[in-house]
């Protein structure tokens, strides 16, 4: 039988012989079974917890593409150290292409009958093997930092140099002035647009962004203390990634850094005062809800928002602050009546298929709901039940009996009830007159209440995207629309003088 061989090691400290020597094991156990090795993978120095294996992923096209019906592998470990992760494996391998694989070290394979049971009891195994290197990286991390050396990569401000970090003079004065700057009253997206105006490079290189001056403002480093420990990063199975969480902060480990620090500890607490206040004063802004009929349906092609930033018109939050090529400014009057106007032909075009889904909706709400036989089996079961207590009560009567049985007569009352009142759900059908109405409602959106009109239009929009087109001063609309629309999305070619300010200086 044909098979293929998959190795790997986890470490670049370890010795690249390890693959070599998987290999050769492989190989002889593929010749006492008389197997033929067609393809041998081996990834070098990844994680037994990561996806980004490159071997392995072409190891699983080659298998599925050829028919291989035979893997050769060291130990499970090599294909996973998280007992979750492996089942998932190994029954897709096993159950969906009919793949068997021989561990051979441990003298399993995935054709036995209690392969569970022993990838559990290998796993638990593998998984504290993980844990204890995970504990002593952490322990060799610690020590690391009690002895002033960087166990992350230097923040805006800071260099490395000989494993340790110190402040960078340069850098540093941006710092210090982006706390002034706050401090005396100026907001992220105004900072950020200050420093994108002077060229000055964002601690990733590119342009400067709210979320980029947030981050100086809020760590602690500024003020000479160093918090490790906020988050660990573990691999979910189901998930290609390791996942971010969050530390509880009795974990977070705390450690003063006077020598790193760059603004004095007064100028730190005040900004973060500052922004916490205003962050609550915004929130209490935000409870009131959108006052503008497209707020958060609207987006730019870069992914932000598009935001009214002047009474008459809309802007890329990101261009606001110069980290956007769309700079123009569109004007609400003119968008709101292009979706509107959409919105009324998909309607009108794709009448039939609204009513089809909305008739299909209805249909499966009730669907969800009880039948009639299934009400009536309910009330025998509560009767049997209510009779036990009845019989128990007549030899032995207690308050607890007692009651009991009042609860289940309620029970009964409440299902007799509903019975009664129960109407078989066998044909939904949706009249015109429901879509009529609807239309009508469109019509009227832009005389109606903002809170009210967008009730209409959330169950229909999707989203509005706004594109540049090749052609300078064109830009097209795209509307993506809810189900039954989700596959009739639309574009509108514009220019800019047909409803879109060109972009001028001091918006």
């Amino acid at each position: 039988m044909r098979a293929v061989i998959y190795a790997r090691y986890s470490s670049k400290n370890q010795d690249k012989k390890s693959i070599k020597d998987q290999v050769i094991l492989c190989q002889i156990e593929a010749e006492k079974q008389n197997d033929e090795i067609v393809a041998v993978f081996f990834d070098e120095a990844k994680s037994g917890l990561s996806d980004d294996r490159e071997a392995y992923q072409q190891m699983l096209e080659y298998v599925k593409k050829h028919g291989i019906k035979k893997i050769y592998t060291y130990h499970t470990s090599r294909i996973s150290r998280d007992t979750a992760e492996i089942k998932i494996r190994v029954r897709e391998l096993k159950y969906i292409y009919g793949v068997n694989i021989i561990f051979v070290s441990q003298g399993i394979s995935t054709e036995q009958e209690n392969i569970e049971l022993l990838l559990s009891a290998n796993g638990i195994a593998d998984e504290q093997y993980v844990e204890s290197i995970r504990k002593n990286t952490w322990r060799g991390l610690y020590g690391r930092l009690q002895q002033g050396k960087a166990v992350f990569a230097p923040k805006f401000g800071y260099k490395l140099k000989d494993g340790k970090l110190y402040i960078d003079e340069k850098e540093a004065e941006i710092v210090k002035e982006i706390f002034n700057l706050y401090t005396s009253g100026k907001g992220f997206k105004e900072i950020a647009k200050i420093l994108n105006q002077r060229n000055i490079p964002s601690p990733r290189g590119a342009k400067w962004s709210l979320t980029a001056v947030r981050e100086i403002i809020t760590n602690e480093i500024y003020k000479g203390v160093i918090v490790w420990n906020k988050y660990q990063y573990r691999k979910i199975p189901g998930f290609p990634k390791r996942k971010k969480i969050p530390n509880p902060p009795e974990q977070w480990i705390r450690i003063e850094r006077p020598d790193l620090q760059i603004v004095p500890e007064e100028t730190w607490e005040e900004a973060n005062r500052k922004r916490i206040s205003r962050q609550r004063q915004d929130n209490s802004k935000n409870r009131v809800g959108y006052t503008t009929l497209l707020g958060g349906f609207i987006k730019c092609q870069c992914g932000s928002n598009l935001i009214k930033h002047s009474k008459v018109s809309f802007k890329c939050r990101q261009a606001l602050v110069g980290a956007c090529d769309i700079t123009a400014s569109f004007r609400e009057d003119m968008l709101n009546t292009l979706v509107i106007h959409a919105i009324k032909q998909h309607l009108i075009e794709n009448r039939e298929t609204f009513k089809e889904e909305l008739e299909h909706q209805i249909k499966a709400l009730y669907s969800k709901q009880k039948t009639k036989s299934d009400i009536e089996k309910e009330i025998e079961s509560l009767n049997k039940k209510l009779q036990s207590f009845l019989e128990i009560f007549e030899e032995n009567p207690s308050k607890t009996i007692a009651k009991k049985i009042q609860e289940y007569e309620e029970q009964i009352r409440l299902l007799e009830l509903e019975l009664k009142s129960f109407e078989e759900i066998e044909g939904v059908e949706v009249d015109d007159e429901v879509i009529d109405i609807l239309l009508e409602q469109i019509d009227n959106i832009l005389d109606m209440d903002v809170s009210q009109a967008r009730e209409i239009i959330k169950y229909i929009l999707e989203e509005v995207r706004i594109e540049k087109d090749k052609i300078e001063g064109f830009y097209w609309i795209e509307y993506s629309f809810k189900n039954p629309f989700r596959t009739y999305n639309r574009k509108i070619n514009m220019v800019a003088g047909a409803g879109f300010e060109p972009a001028t200086s001091g918006l």
